[in-house]
């Protein structure tokens, strides 16, 4: 059985935040966006978190610092 998105959509993972998080050239719309990142979050997907801040940011720079915050527990969205 698929498990449930963590963004808290009415839609598997496979179906939903998944597809963006293998390529976030998919997202679509900023909603999607916003619950691809809170799913990365959740899932631990730091990579993703890292890659999807604008440039500006200099996450890269940061990602040690995402990747505390990932730590966290994300009780929902």
């Amino acid at each position: 059985m698929a498990s449930s998105c963590p963004c808290g959509a009415n839609r598997t993972y496979q179906q939903c935040c998944e597809i963006a998080h293998n390529n976030h050239a998919d997202v679509k719309t900023p909603e999607q966006l916003m619950r691809s990142r809170y799913s990365a979050h959740v899932l631990g997907l730091v990579d993703y978190v890292v890659k999807t801040y604008h440039p500006s940011c200099n996450a890269e720079e940061q990602r040690e610092g995402i990747a505390q915050s990932i730590d966290s527990d994300w009780c929902k969205l």
